[in-house]
C-alpha cells in the first residue's frame, strides 16, 4: 500500500505535516485518532490504524457518543501512521489550518488481537461496515461506520453503538488536546495552554458546568457492608433482609438497560426476562439490589440460581437508587434514596422493592433465623451511597458461616462417585493463595459432570496454592479463575474449613477479591461510627473559618499559598472533618496546617492518578515538622467512608489506606501526613511494580554531580529506548522513574535498575557509587536501586517534604536537569503557579512500560 494520493495532495518540504513512510510491522496495539481541523471548514479527522496506515474519514460534524445520533464521514486518502502525533500548523496550500489531537488511544473489535482485528478491518471496509471499540481518552466503548449505499463520493455513516459508555452528553464540548491540553486558538497562536486540565478533568467540569444535569454514574462499583458478629436495636439504623442471590447494578437509560456484577461482568444475556421488566420501567436511573430465585415459600435460594430458573421464580429486589432523570442521589441520606424507590417501583413486578423494618434488629434478627433466612443487612439511616467502599454504615449478620472460596483443582472420585471427589479450594491471605480445606458436599451429579467440564480447559502443572495440602487422593491443579460459596461448620485455627458444603459458583466475583470474612465487632463499630457523627456540628464551623495569615507575609510569592487558590479554598469548606487549620507546622516559614490543606486540595487533581489504587505509609507530624514523627501502615480506625486494603505482613494483617479521591487525601493530611508515602505497586498486583525507581542520593558533593549523573543514566535508557521520567526528591536528590506496568517482579525491576546503575558507574567513577553505607561513599552520589522492593514507598510527585523551605518533589522535563538546577526553588509557595506555566512531566511513569526482555538483548549488545 503507498501512500500515493497523501504525497499528491502536499508540498511536504513546507508543511510540517509527517513524511509519507509506512513503519515495519509492530506488535502491539492498534491506534486511533481525533483531530479537530480548522482548515476552510471545522471538522474531524478519525484515523484509525490498518496495516501501517491511518485510514482516514472526515467528519464535518465531529463524533457523537449519542447513539441517536448519526453521522456524514467523508473517507479521505490514507494517512502515515506518524500523522497521529500531528498537532499543529498546516501552512496556505491543501489542508491549509490548525490541527489539534482531540482525542486518541487505541482500539479492537471483540477483544481480538492486533493482526485478527486488522483481518476484520480489511473486510469490513470492501463491505462497507466496520464495528470497533474504541479505548480513549473522549471516545470510549463500541463505535461503527457504515458506507451509504450507492455512494458517490465515498461517504459513510460514523456512530455509537448503545452500550455503557453511550450518553446524551455533548462530548464536543471537551475542546481541549489530549496532548497539549491547549485549544485551537493556543494552537493557532503556538502559546501554552491557560488551562491545566487534563481531558478527564475538563470532561467532568463540562458535565457540572455546561451540561444541566448530573453525571451519571456508570460501570458502579457497589457500596458494600462490612461483616459484624451480632445483631442490635438502634432508632438511627434500619434492617433489611440479607437475599442469596446476585449483587447486581442496573443502569436504566429508557429503553436501553446494562445489568452487570459487582466484578462488571455483564447479566443481560443469562437474565433476558429481567431486562424485559427494568426496559418496561421507562426511567433514566441507575440501582442496587439482588437478582434472586424464590422457593415456593418465598426464600431466595442462591443454588436455585445455578441451574435456568423458570421467569416465574426470578426476581430482582432494589434496596438503593443512585440516579434518577438527571439528578445523583448519592449524597441523600439512606432513608430519602429508599423513599424515592418505594414510589417508582411495584410491588407485585419483577423488580421489586426491598422493604425494611427500623429500629428493632433483634426482634428482626430473630425473624431471619426462624425463616431459615441467610441473615440481616442494618444500614445507618442517614447514610450516603460510597461508590466501591466497603463501609461501616452498611452491616451484616450472618445466620450461619458462609465463606467464597477459590477452586484450585479437584481430587480423584472414589467409592463410585463420578467424575471429580473433591474441590481443593483456597482463600488469599495478602497476596498468597492459602488452602482452606476439600469441598465434596452439596453437589449433585449434573453439577458434578458439568464442573469438571468447566475446570479440564483449565488444568495446570503447578498447584497454584502457597501451602501445598496433604494429599489424601491424586489431585488435578488448575489455574485460579473459578469462585463458589460453601457453608461450614466453624473455621479451624489453621484457616481450614470443617464440614464444608457447596452451595454454588459465582460468576459474579473476581478470584483476587476473595479473602477469609471474619466479623468484627458490633460494638466497636457502632462506636466509631457515633464518634464520626458526634465531631461533624463543631468542625464545619472550624472549617468556614480558616485563617488567612499568609496574605500578610512580606514575601508577596506566598499568597497564592492560601488566599490565591479558590479552588483548594473551595474544597475545604466541603470537608468537615478537618480541625486545627490554624496550627503552626513551619515556625520560620509561618505555614500553618490550613496551608498544607490548602496546597493538597488544589493539587489533588494532579497527586491523585499517582495514589489510586495504591497502598498509602503515613508519616505523620502532628505537630509540625520541628516535633517528633512517626510512621503509621496499620489503620486501625477510621471514618467509614474511607477505603482500605489488607495485606499479609509475615503473621500480622495490616489495614493500609488508599486514596482514591480528595477527600481521602485531605483524610490523611489532616492526621498530619505533609509527605505523602506510597508503595511502587498497586493492589490487583502487588508482587508486580509498575513504577521502577533509581534514587540518586549525594553524600557531601554538590548538586550539579546529582545533574550529571542524571544525565549519564537519561543517555543510557534513552539509547536502550526505556521510556523514563525524573523529579527532584524534594529533599537532597534526585528521583528517575520507569514505568513498569505491573509486568515483572520487584525482584527483576531490581537486577534491571542494577544493571542501568553499573553502566552509569563504569561512565562516572569518581562521582558515583553503589556503595549502601555513607562512609564508603564520601563525596559521591549514591544511585540507589535497592528501594525496589515489595512493601516499600516512594514520596510521590507533587508531595511537600517536611524540611526547612517546605520543598516539594517536583517533575522536571530533561531540558531543565542541568547545571545550577536548585532543587530548593520549587516549594510549597510556587507550585501551583508553576504548573499553571507546564505539564506534568512525570506521569509517562503510570504508562505501561518497556518489554524488558528487549531491552536486556540491547544491553548484552552494548557489553559485547
Amino acid at each position: 500500500m503507498k501512500l500515493t494520493e497523501y504525497v499528491s495532495k502536499r508540498d511536504l518540504k513546507k508543511s510540517p505535516e509527517p513524511a509519507a513512510t509506512i513503519p515495519k510491522k509492530q506488535n502491539g496495539e492498534l491506534k486511533f485518532v481525533v483531530q479537530k481541523h480548522d482548515a476552510s471548514h471545522l471538522h474531524y479527522d478519525f484515523r484509525l490504524e490498518v496495516d501501517g496506515v491511518l485510514k482516514s474519514w472526515a467528519i464535518p460534524k465531529g463524533p457523537s457518543v449519542n447513539p441517536a445520533v448519526k453521522r456524514l464521514a467523508m473517507m479521505v486518502e490514507d494517512h502515515p501512521y506518524d500523522y497521529r502525533e500531528f498537532e499543529g500548523i498546516i501552512p496556505e496550500g491543501y489542508g491549509a489550518g490548525t490541527v489539534m489531537i482531540w482525542d486518541q488511544g487505541s482500539y479492537s473489535v471483540d477483544e481480538k488481537p492486533a493482526r485478527e482485528t486488522e483481518e476484520h478491518m480489511r473486510q469490513g471496509l470492501e463491505k462497507g461496515t466496520v464495528h470497533f471499540t474504541l479505548n480513549g481518552e473522549k471516545l470510549k466503548g463500541e463505535f461503527a461506520l457504515v458506507k451509504l449505499k450507492n455512494a458517490k463520493k465515498n461517504e459513510w455513516i460514523f456512530l455509537k453503538k448503545k452500550d455503557s459508555y453511550a450518553s446524551e452528553e455533548e462530548v464536543l464540548l471537551q475542546d481541549r488536546s489530549v496532548v497539549s491540553g491547549r485549544d485551537l486558538d493556543e494552537i493557532a497562536s503556538n502559546k501554552k495552554s491557560k488551562s491545566s486540565l487534563n481531558s478527564s478533568q475538563e470532561k467532568s467540569i463540562s458535565k457540572k458546568q455546561k451540561i444541566k444535569h448530573d453525571r451519571k454514574p456508570q460501570k458502579v462499583k457497589p457500596m458494600l457492608a462490612t461483616l459484624v458478629d451480632k445483631p442490635f436495636d438502634d432508632n438511627e439504623w434500619i434492617y433489611e433482609i440479607k437475599l442469596d442471590g446476585f449483587r447486581a447494578i442496573a443502569e436504566l437509560s429508557n429503553d436501553h438497560v446494562e445489568l452487570y456484577s459487582r466484578n462488571l461482568l455483564s447479566f443481560n444475556k443469562r437474565f433476558p426476562s429481567l431486562i424485559k421488566h427494568l426496559q418496561d420501567l421507562s426511567l433514566d436511573a441507575v440501582f442496587d439490589g439482588e437478582i434472586v430465585a424464590l422457593n415456593s415459600e418465598g426464600i431466595s435460594q442462591f443454588q436455585k440460581l445455578q441451574n435456568e430458573v423458570p421467569d416465574e421464580n426470578l426476581y430482582f429486589y432494589v434496596f438503593d437508587i443512585l440516579y434518577l432523570n438527571g439528578e445523583d442521589l448519592q449524597k441523600l441520606p439512606l432513608t430519602q434514596r429508599k423513599d424515592i424507590l418505594s414510589n417508582i417501583l411495584k410491588k407485585d413486578s419483577a423488580i421489586r422493592y426491598l422493604d425494611h423494618i427500623s429500629d428493632k434488629g433483634l426482634a428482626f434478627f430473630k425473624f431471619c433465623e426462624e425463616k431459615g433466612l441467610e441473615g440481616m443487612v442494618a444500614k445507618k439511616k442517614e447514610s450516603p451511597y460510597l461508590e466501591g467502599v466497603r463501609s461501616k454504615s452498611w452491616l451484616k449478620i450472618k445466620n450461619e458461616h458462609t465463606q467464597e472460596v477459590v477452586i484450585c483443582g479437584f481430587t480423584e472420585p472414589k467409592r463410585g462417585r463420578k467424575n471429580f471427589g473433591a474441590l481443593m479450594t483456597g482463600i488469599y491471605k495478602g497476596t498468597k493463595l492459602t488452602f482452606s480445606g476439600r469441598v465434596g458436599g452439596g453437589v449433585t451429579e449434573k453439577k458434578l459432570k458439568e464442573m469438571k467440564d468447566m475446570m479440564l480447559p483449565h488444568v495446570v502443572k503447578e498447584c497454584p496454592l502457597n501451602n501445598i495440602p496433604k494429599p489424601n487422593s491424586d489431585v488435578t491443579w488448575i489455574a485460579p479463575k473459578f469462585v463458589c460459596d460453601v457453608k461450614f461448620k466453624e473455621m479451624t485455627d489453621e484457616g481450614i474449613m470443617r464440614q464444608p458444603i457447596f452451595l454454588g459458583l459465582r460468576p459474579d466475583k473476581s478470584p483476587s477479591e476473595v479473602v477469609e470474612e471474619k466479623p468484627e465487632s458490633t460494638t466497636e463499630i457502632k462506636k466509631i461510627s457515633a464518634e464520626v457523627a458526634k465531631e461533624k456540628p463543631t468542625l464545619a464551623n472550624e472549617v468556614k473559618n480558616i485563617p488567612s495569615k499568609t496574605s500578610t507575609k512580606k514575601n508577596t510569592s506566598k499568597k497564592n499559598l492560601k488566599n490565591g487558590s479558590s479552588e483548594g479554598k473551595k474544597l475545604l469548606d466541603e470537608y468537615d472533618f478537618l480541625t486545627n487549620l490554624d496550627k503552626p507546622y513551619w515556625d520560620k516559614e509561618n505555614i500553618t496546617k490550613g496551608d498544607v490543606l490548602n496546597y493538597y486540595a488544589s493539587i489533588a487533581k494532579y497527586i491523585l492518578p499517582y495514589l489510586l489504587d495504591r497502598p498509602q505509609v503515613l508519616k505523620r507530624y502532628p505537630h509540625g515538622i520541628s516535633q517528633p514523627n512517626f510512621y503509621q501502615k496499620n489503620l486501625e480506625s477510621h471514618p467509614d467512608w474511607i477505603s482500605t486494603t489488607k495485606i499479609q505482613h509475615e503473621n500480622k494483617l495490616v489495614e493500609y489506606l488508599l486514596i482514591p479521591d480528595t477527600r481521602s487525601l485531605l483524610y490523611a493530611v489532616n492526621l498530619g501526613c505533609i509527605e505523602i508515602h506510597s508503595w511502587f505497586s498497586k493492589i490487583q498486583h502487588l508482587e508486580n511494580p509498575d513504577i521502577l525507581l533509581i534514587d540518586l542520593d549525594p553524600e557531601d558533593i554538590s548538586f550539579d554531580a546529582v545533574v550529571e549523573t542524571a544525565n549519564v543514566l537519561h543517555s543510557i535508557l534513552e539509547e536502550l529506548k526505556v521510556p523514563h521520567f525524573c523529579k527532584t526528591s524534594g529533599a537532597t536528590g534526585m528521583h528517575i522513574g520507569v514505568p513498569l506496568g505491573g509486568k515483572y517482579s520487584f525482584e527483576q525491576a531490581k537486577q534491571f535498575a542494577l544493571l542501568i546503575a553499573n553502566l552509569a558507574t563504569q561512565q562516572l567513577p569518581k562521582i558515583t557509587s553503589l556503595e549502601r553505607k555513607p562512609i564508603n561513599r564520601q563525596k559521591k552520589v549514591y544511585i540507589d536501586c535497592l528501594q525496589n522492593n515489595f512493601g516499600q514507598t516512594m514520596a510521590m510527585p507533587f508531595s511537600i517534604r517536611a524540611r526547612e523551605g517546605a520543598p516539594v518533589s517536583t517533575p522536571l522535563d530533561w531540558s531543565e536537569v542541568k547545571k545550577g538546577l536548585d532543587p530548593g526553588n520549587y516549594t510549597i509557595f510556587n507550585m501551583l503557579e508553576r504548573f499553571r506555566e507546564t505539564n506534568d512531566f512525570f506521569k509517562g511513569v503510570l504508562k505501561t512500560g518497556m518489554d524488558l526482555g528487549k531491552v536486556l538483548k540491547k544491553i548484552n549488545l552494548f557489553n559485547r
